[in-house]
């Protein structure tokens, strides 16, 4: 759940606003100091799956008032038919088996990614009745009540007992008995998650990826290049920057370079040409490069490479969160093949910028830095 706010400022009322299921309240303060609040809760969340079975055929469709993007998963016992990521659901499909049918649905509501399950069986010990009557009757008038008593696969029922009672206007309230129900229980799905990897998988935890996701296929299939942390992996453009205020006030940047949505490690960062981070010296710390507002060249050397930037803008008093795809090819930007350790230029380079310190006899205090300031090296 985030914890800044989206939005903060004056409105006038009356006022319409679209909701954003990343808020986890709406707050409205007057001048005067009163408050009116909407917490976005499952219950006003109004996302609900609707479903119907016969003999041979399913019907799910999805009550979405607030068109809220969803993904569904729709299983035949547990066996997945179909899925997808969309606004809206609406699916007729064979089902002559009477194996019961489930659903899963996922959402962002609240600030929080919500999930709801369903089960769908086919009530064959359910009996359906149909009456054939006027829908409007006068007191002594004499009328003929048919019924039509039917089964879960809609074949009719013989000698079937029924029970019909009618009540006039004078019966305020009239509540119908509550019969048992002989439906049997209803086994859940068997979950697809699994913990454990398959045979020919080597248990390797050092490596977090042994296969790259196929991002052609899973961004559309299921909705990927709509999450910002996918977004921050698979650049659309080569270039992925987002801007949030940085505490305290401090312009700050950090640069990250991705290779097929896999993040490569900086082993140091230039901004203009001068070294900011340094990982043999800075890797303690965290990675919010603080830098002086305005366009500048930043550069990141991994360990085979150097990509530079240009043109980047650092907005004041806020952090710019940034990733590079080496794989994109843009004008404003360069990669440069380089070996697996600092060329004894680049070593010639990063020791004008680097203060080695004695701190013997000295009490632990952090090394003054700025954002254009040394590196120290303690």
């Amino acid at each position: 759940m985030l914890k800044q706010p989206l939005f903060s400022g004056p409105v006038q009322l009356p006022l319409d606003l679209p909701v954003q299921p990343q808020a986890a309240r709406y707050l409205l303060r007057d001048a005067t100091g009163r408050t009116a609040e909407l917490s976005l809760t499952p219950a006003n969340a109004a996302l609900a799956l609707r479903s119907d079975r016969t003999h041979d055929s399913i019907f799910v469709a999805m009550d979405n008032p607030h068109r809220l993007r969803f993904w569904y998963f729709l299983y035949r016992g547990n066996e997945l038919v179909r899925w997808g990521y969309s606004t809206e659901l609406n699916i007729a499909e064979r089902a002559s088996n009477p194996e019961p049918w489930f659903a899963s649905v996922q959402y962002e509501w609240g600030g929080e990614m919500r999930t709801d399950e369903y089960s769908i069986p086919l009530l064959q010990r359910q009996l359906q009745v149909r009456a054939e009557q006027p829908a409007v009757a006068y007191p002594g008038q004499r009328i003929r009540l048919t019924y039509h008593v039917t089964d879960g696969g809609g074949a009719p029922v013989p000698n079937a007992d029924l029970t019909s009672y009618a009540y006039t206007s004078k019966f305020r309230k009239p509540e119908a008995p509550e019969l048992p129900s002989f439906e049997p229980p209803t086994m859940g799905r068997r979950a697809g998650r699994r913990f454990r990897l398959a045979e020919q998988f080597d248990n390797k935890p050092d490596q977090t990826s042994q296969k790259p996701l196929d991002w052609a296929q899973w961004r559309a299939q299921l909705g990927l290049d709509s999450l910002v942390f996918y977004q921050f992996l698979y650049p659309e453009f080569g270039v992925f920057g987002e801007y949030r205020a940085a505490p305290g006030g401090l312009t700050q940047v950090a640069p990250f370079v991705v290779d097929s949505g896999r993040v490569q490690p900086a082993a140091a960062v230039y901004l203009d040409g001068v070294p900011i981070y340094i990982r043999a010296l800075n890797h303690t710390e965290p990675y919010a490069l603080v830098a002086d507002s305005g366009y500048h060249t930043l550069s990141v050397r991994t360990a085979t490479r150097l990509i530079t930037l240009r043109g980047v803008y650092l907005q004041p008093r806020h952090k710019l969160t940034l990733s590079l795809d080496l794989n994109y090819p843009r004008p404003d930007m360069t990669v440069e093949e380089r070996p697996a350790t600092f060329t004894s230029l680049e070593q010639t380079e990063l020791n004008r910028y680097v203060l080695p310190v004695s701190v013997a006899n000295l009490p632990p205090a952090r090394c003054p830095r700025s954002g254009r300031g040394p590196v120290c090296k303690c």
